[in-house]
């Protein structure tokens, strides 16, 4: 066997460091065939011997694995997660007993409890506390609340089962596995939301509900996406048992197969002044909201899409951007863009160059955006040379510096506000423009014998990604 040297054996380590770097972080994750406790009264997490889930610390062993991915501050009963990750067989990933809990998301983490069960009539949970503690959650990254595929005709499924839950940072993703019966997102008898992301998904299942609550919510803040679109019964974004589902600021869309809301409810608005889209299917209707001043939101049963915000937005009206490759755009080509709870910044927009508004802005189109001072409309004026054809809708964010707030604003799309320049390649396949990158298409061939000498070829396939690393030594030149 020939021996390695130090200069060709570095593109192969360098290799595979990619490779592994390139990973996803579940490859990593902790599995089980128990479900993990966290106790609040002693801040340690326990495995359930006994498989009862009753915590007994007595005789259920205590959890000391992935010690970099959890910290616990006894004072402020506060649960700290970085990456921690728990996949089991046991129908309920994670109980939390014991007392209040506050879970901290550290910025950028993802914290996943998931049950993979497929036991027969058994209620499968995520994230689940048996008692009627109260859990707050916050921070910067993300928890994941899986529930499992039990079978049996009695079956249920939930992702994130909470008594009282109240989110006011990070994102939450509760998702019910299917089960024969019943499955949710999440069930709560009250919830809270005042920042950050929740999206509570029920799986397939005779009934699939994004939000379960039972005794009141509220959001006041953040964004809420409930959606139950798999029941093969009935399905709703957002069931509200016994009390009402209020939605005050933020943004909240339920979408259900039967019904977004279960009834009026689920679905009682005190925001003003807010906007809203409807829709008699579960897809996103698009296009112009309606603003509450002119017709407030009331509740129809045929409603199967309802989204709510207060959110500043902006929409761009119809409009199609003719022209042919290589002749110079007709004059006085525009397009719209209205604002809605935003204005155009106090010193007005006179030609100020848009271009990098637009993803979509066909190479050698220019663009130029006009707009009064706290006005509410900008004007987007088209000229250039189109060097491509190019038949994209448009794809606008403003940045913040045009607008009185400090945040950019991504057009509402509209596939009616379009380019339909004729003539060329489209744009969207051109290799040889003036960006000096040139794409390879895969798979890449590693080379014949020979050809390239002393080069590494690597071609490494990731989840559904295909990255080619291709990686050349100089040949070292032999002294004559």
């Amino acid at each position: 066997m020939k021996r390695i040297k130090g200069a060709k054996a570095l593109p192969l380590l360098l290799a595979a460091v990619m490779v592994f770097a390139l990973l996803p972080s579940a490859a990593f994750a902790a599995t089980g065939t128990h479900t993990l406790f966290f106790n609040v009264a002693d801040g340690k997490f326990y495995e359930d011997s006994n498989g009862n889930e009753i915590l007994d610390p007595g005789t259920d062993t205590e959890y000391t694995g992935q010690p970099g991915a959890w910290s616990w501050d006894g004072p402020t009963s506060t649960l700290s997660l970085d990456g921690f990750v728990w996949e089991t067989s046991a129908p309920a990933a994670l109980l939390i007993v014991g007392g209040n809990l506050t879970i901290d998301l550290t910025n950028g983490s993802t914290n996943t409890f998931r049950s993979t069960t497929v036991k027969p009539d058994v209620t499968s949970y995520g994230i689940y506390t048996p008692s009627t503690d109260s859990v707050i959650i916050e921070g910067g990254g993300t928890l994941n609340g899986v529930g499992g595929k039990p079978t049996g005709s009695d079956s249920m499924s939930l992702g994130i089962a909470i008594y009282d839950i109240t989110v006011n940072n990070g994102t939450v993703n509760a998702t019910g596995g299917s089960a024969p019966s019943t499955s949710y997102g999440l069930r709560c008898d009250t919830f809270a939301l005042s920042g950050g992301t929740v999206n509570a998904t029920g799986g397939a299942a005779g009934e699939s509900i994004g939000v379960f609550n039972f005794n009141g919510g509220t959001v006041s803040g953040g964004t809420l996406t409930a959606t139950g679109i798999a029941g093969s019964v009935y399905g709703y974004g957002i069931f509200e048992d016994s009390g009402t589902f209020t939605f005050a600021s933020g943004t909240m869309t339920a979408i259900g197969k039967t019904n977004a809301f279960f009834d009026g409810t689920a679905a009682v608005v005190s925001a003003a002044p807010y906007v809203y889209w409807t829709n008699t299917t579960t897809s996103a209707p698009g296009g112009e909201p309606t603003l509450s001043t002119a017709t407030p939101y009331s509740y129809s049963a045929s409603d199967k899409y309802v989204k709510l915000t207060t959110e500043p937005f902006a929409v761009v009206a119809n409009v199609t951007i003719t022209g042919t490759a290589g002749t110079a755009l007709t004059a006085g080509q525009t397009a719209t863009i209205t604002l809605t709870g935003e204005t155009v910044d106090s010193g007005g927009l006179t030609g100020v160059d848009a271009a990098s508004w637009f993803s979509s802005l066909p190479a050698g189109v220019t663009a130029t955006a006009d707009g009064a001072g706290s006005g509410d409309v900008i004007t987007i004026t088209f000229g250039g040379t189109p060097i491509a054809g190019s038949s994209a809708a448009f794809d606008i964010t403003i940045p913040a510096s045009a607008l009185t707030g400090n945040a950019d604003i991504t057009v509402t799309a509209n596939p009616n506000a379009k380019f339909a320049i004729a003539g060329g390649r489209s744009s969207s396949n051109d290799d040889d423009d003036d960006n000096g990158i040139v794409t390879l298409p895969l798979p890449i061939q590693p080379p014949k014998t020979g050809e390239g000498a002393g080069a590494a070829w690597l071609l490494c396939m990731a989840g559904s990604a295909a990255v080619a690393f291709v990686v050349f030594n100089k040949k070292r030149q032999s002294a004559k």
